[in-house]
């Protein structure tokens, strides 16, 4: 990284494996080394980009990010020379440019006069644009922070940037103000069902105190992945409400996973009704493209069969109706971005429309069963 000394794998590896150790407790960061070495690996390098970190509500984005805010501490050559600069946009508010000044003062604190210069501008801005928690401001005051990101991680290596959001038009965005190569997007998905069932038998389950039966894998599971799939939030929420109630924790288990599914259908039940923007054909002709793509539906697919091949009409249902909504969750596939939990046979890159949860999708297919 610019003026910092470079580390071997070797030295990499030990300082990943320290950090993990140290916070054990968190036993929601499993089988995410690979990401925290690459991000590091990233980091390390010139910092000539921001780097964007993309994927799903629920994945574990903040706290892979925990994790690599420690990491970044533990090395003093890191943290004096290049401090991280990270924005956390899932759970932090970075609705106006007031909010965006307030949390790179937490991030930056005094740092340098252009910073206090540049924050004090932002504060002062008395043409805020509103917007649901967590989502991205088109405004100059805006465009101006990402000038002064961008003058950060140039050639002086002054600090690195690492944002992260679940909105994929978050990376759109970016695009209005920099070419693709001056940031970098980096996926994390959800676990793949293998990766699911390990983190839920020896993580989850032993910590919340479960104890599961002899033939679990076979009649608890099954429902268990329907309903929370591969993430990590909605395992550990979907055992810690099994652990809650006084009945056997199976059948608790199995209940709680259906439980979920049932308010998600009845969640798409309404919104199939109330037609918002959107016909309950198209809607139902999504949930379908969604449920057949095993889970993803090629967006370019989906304009052409559910909306006749009309760009401008898909474009303002799914990404200014849908998304927006929190009905449809939109994943960008490039040849750079890797998905755990994305249907093999969708290799193209492209946008791929999704369920914004395994509930969600789990109960598309219910939606589905009883249209066709």
């Amino acid at each position: 990284m610019g003026a910092c000394q470079s580390v071997t794998s070797a030295e990499l590896g030990q300082s990943i494996r320290s950090v993990a150790g140290a916070v054990q407790s968190s036993y929601g960061f499993f089988n995410r080394k690979e990401e925290l070495e690459r991000l590091v690996r990233i980091l390390d390098a010139e910092p000539l980009q921001i780097n964007v970190l993309l994927g799903p509500k629920d994945a574990g984005k903040s706290l892979l990010l925990t994790h690599l805010r420690e990491l970044w501490k533990s090395s003093a050559g890191r943290s004096a020379l290049a401090p991280l600069v990270i924005i956390d946009m899932r759970i932090n508010d970075c609705s106006s440019p007031d909010a965006m000044a307030a949390l790179l003062r937490t991030e930056l604190g005094g740092w340098q006069k252009q910073v206090r210069d540049l924050l004090g501008r932002l504060s002062s801005s008395t043409r805020l644009t509103s917007s649901p928690s967590g989502k991205a401001v088109y405004d100059k005051e805006l465009d101006d922070l990402l000038g002064f990101m961008e003058g950060m991680t140039k050639q002086t290596g002054r600090a690195h940037v690492v944002m992260a959001s679940s909105d994929e038009f978050f990376r759109s965005w970016l695009r209005r103000k920099f070419a693709d190569g001056k940031f970098k997007t980096i996926g994390l998905g959800l676990f793949c069902e293998d990766e699911a069932k390990q983190f839920f038998s020896e993580h989850v389950a032993p910590t919340l105190g479960l104890k599961l039966p002899q033939d679990w894998e076979a009649t608890v599971w099954p429902s268990i992945f329907e309903a929370a799939g591969g993430s990590p939030y909605q395992l550990k929420t979907l055992a810690l409400n099994a652990s809650l109630d006084n009945d056997e924790d199976a059948t608790n288990l199995v209940a709680q996973a259906q439980d979920l599914i049932d308010v998600a259908r009845v969640n798409l039940e309404m919104t199939m009704g109330l037609g918002e923007g959107w016909t309950p054909a198209e809607l139902t002709g999504i949930f379908k493209a969604i449920v057949e793509g095993g889970g993803a539906a090629a967006y370019r697919t989906v304009v052409a069969e559910v909306f006749g091949g009309q760009i401008h009409h898909g474009n303002r249902v799914v990404h200014q109706q849908l998304v927006r909504s929190n009905i449809i969750h939109v994943r960008l596939l490039t040849k750079a971005t890797k998905y755990r939990d994305v249907p093999a046979q969708h290799t193209a890159t492209g946008e791929y429309l999704m369920a914004t949860s395994p509930a969600a999708y789990a109960a598309m297919k219910l939606c589905c069963d009883v249209l066709t």
